[in-house]
């Protein structure tokens, strides 16, 4: 399969954003869990980033159910960095109400894989 730049990552956004009846501010909500962050999916679907983080474009794939293949295509993703990974188990955490979720180094697999 042929990669895909962040250039047409961004109108593929909005596009099933649109489909799916969403605002910017619910995507924000659903994906990012802040509808405050609304201006990012904004700047996402107009291109205005050169890369966002792989943990980013994952969760935007989720929630708007895009093609899961569609994050090894991608150019421009950056791997998650600890504080985005440490901030993601946390609120995983959080959703399963802190339990059922592997502490430690475990925690950080199960997040961005062996």
């Amino acid at each position: 399969m042929a990669s895909v730049p962040l250039t047409e990552f961004g109108p593929m956004v909005r596009a099933a954003r649109e489909a799916k009846g969403w605002s910017q501010e619910a995507l924000a909500a659903e994906a990012l869990g802040n509808s405050t962050r609304k201006g990012y999916i904004s700047d996402v679907e107009n291109a205005k980033y050169s890369g966002i983080s792989a943990m980013t474009a994952q969760r935007l794939i989720d929630a708007l159910g895009l093609d899961k293949s569609l994050i090894t295509r991608l150019r421009g993703v950056t791997p998650p960095d600890n504080q985005e990974i440490d901030a993601e188990i946390s609120r995983l955490r959080a959703q399963l109400g802190g339990k059922w979720f592997p502490e430690g180094p475990a925690a950080r697999v199960a997040i961005t894989g062996p």
